[in-house]
């Protein structure tokens, strides 16, 4: 039978889209799928498909919205002979026709090595339906993006690499929306990347930002800034480049990958003292409120003391701002928009598209977070508590890194609960720093002999302990939620 097919292809999330339709009260007919192309290019399509029970030759001539199509039924044997002579891929899925506002819908879920591909059509009966058809919001919700002139998400073109399509943008385009961000200081950097951009472009381009928030902070401290913010985004940036090189492990050129791991971690151990020697000052002026007068006059010589030390480390971090190991390090990073060699292109590598990785991480990641979380109490040590810290701070980046592809209400909402708990093993772990570091400064006034600073120390060292017990039992409480966080996921990526 010859008819002209007029239809539209959307792209969906990656998501099992038919308990959205269960959750709009829709019923649906479903049916599994099976096809195969002998040709399937510019000037028109041959196609075999085994359709429930039934088997179907189809031609096409034509592309984009509107096609000539000519389908006819053929009997089994004729279906499995011509599968022995394909020599492109066979698609697998499941079909599910539903009936929604007096317009009939097919759903297509893929399976196999496409599992995440997931296709909304409908069909019109003439191109004035068509031109006036405008999609139903609820429907909307599940849409990344109509493809039906995209020939790169056909069926035909997806069976010759049986690998789901991704939006072909150069790093440059992705980058064209911030290029012109005014705040280079900050760490907290937000891309607009389509859903299905390749996942490596999206980590070249994350990479790239994150290096430039490096370098506009190196040089604002090698200029004598004196701000301790500075400082501490510089850190961030390079905590973010490890965090990324870490949960994308795998797509990295394994002998590239190792060299930047070590670079950043040595050019972070680099600013350590400077950074904990500042936080302990600026936490200082509130335990001097903890004490009482006599300990606050002898903390206040203790105060000299570290403003010393603190300027002696301010002179060696300048050094090290402009010493030729970060420079070139970050130049090597920010070339990475025109290097191709930092990934793994193994035969078993491949490219896919951003959300169905970070989907995939993002689940992996939590999972591994919430079974650091159920393993504590109240008699773990400080390292187990850290550990944690540590797993809810790169989860919260791996969302802040692709907030763009996310729905924004349920990724307010997770980023919310994470950064509340990420606050609370925060302060536990300054005061378990600051608790060895009093440790120190009391060991020092011993030798020394100045009994005066020893008894306000020792006294301070009994405060903090008693807050840190008193942070501990928050943060036991307040990592519950952390279930309730993970539970949120499927939300932030499916939008239902």
């Amino acid at each position: 039978m010859k008819h002209m097919e007029i239809e539209h292809k959307y792209l969906l999330v990656p998501c099992k889209v038919q308990k959205y339709l269960k959750e709009l009260g829709i019923e649906y007919r479903k049916i599994p799928i099976e096809q195969f192309y002998l040709r399937s290019n510019e000037t028109g399509v041959n196609r075999y498909r085994r359709y429930g029970d039934r088997y179907i030759h189809t031609q096409k001539r034509g592309s984009g919205v509107v096609r000539e199509e000519i389908e006819e039924e053929v009997s089994e044997e004729e279906f499995l002979q011509k599968k022995e002579q394909n020599r492109s891929g066979l698609i697998e899925k499941i079909r599910y026709i539903f009936k929604y506002q007096q317009k009939i819908y097919e759903l297509d879920r893929f399976k196999g090595p496409l599992k995440g591909l997931n296709f909304l059509e409908i069909e019109f009966e003439n191109p004035e339906e068509e031109k006036r058809f405008d999609l139903p919001e609820p429907l909307r919700r599940i849409v990344l993006e109509d493809v039906s002139e995209r020939s790169e998400f056909s069926n035909g073109a997806i069976s010759r690499t049986m690998r789901i399509p991704i939006v072909d943008h150069s790093p440059e385009a992705s980058i064209s929306s911030i290029g012109k961000r005014k705040d280079l200081l900050k760490a907290s950097i937000r891309i607009d990347f389509h859903p299905f951009l390749s996942i490596r472009t999206a980590l070249r381009v994350t990479i790239y930002e994150l290096a430039k928030v490096v370098q506009a902070n190196r040089l604002a401290i090698a200029a004598g800034d004196p701000d301790p913010e500075r400082l501490h985004q510089f850190r961030v940036g390079i905590r973010k480049l490890r965090t990324l090189l870490s949960l994308f492990r795998k797509e990295f050129d394994p002998q590239w990958l190792k060299i930047h791991r070590e670079n950043l971690s040595r050019l972070m151990k680099r600013s350590n003292a400077k950074r904990d020697l500042d936080v302990y000052l600026e936490n200082l002026r509130e335990y001097e409120l903890l004490l009482g007068k006599k300990e606050r006059k002898e903390l206040a010589v203790l105060r000299k003391i570290l403003k010393k030390e603190d300027s002696a480390l301010a002179n060696d971090l300048k050094e090290f701002m402009l010493s030729d190991e970060l420079q070139e390090e970050l130049e090597s990073l920010l070339r990475i928009l025109k290097e191709e060699h930092c990934f793994d292109t193994g035969e078993q590598k491949s490219d896919t598209p951003l959300i169905i990785s970070v989907k995939g991480r993002l689940k992996k990641h939590s999972g591994k977070t919430v079974d650091i979380a159920e393993a504590l109490n109240w008699k773990s040590n400080d390292k187990d508590f850290h550990r944690l810290r540590i797993a809810v701070k790169k989860l919260r980046y791996l969302a802040e890194f692709f907030s763009s592809i996310f729905e924004e209400s349920a990724y307010g909402e997770f980023l919310k609960r994470l950064k509340s708990i990420q606050t609370q093993l925060g302060e536990h772990q300054d005061l378990t720093v600051q608790i060895r570091r009093l440790d120190a400064s009391i060991e020092e006034m011993r030798n020394l002999g100045n009994r005066g600073l020893l008894e306000a120390l020792m006294e301070l060292k009994k405060i903090l302990k008693r807050k840190k017990e008193g942070k501990r039992k928050e943060c036991l409480k307040t990592i519950e939620s952390l279930e309730n966080t993970r539970r949120s996921i499927p939300r932030m990526v499916c939008g239902f």
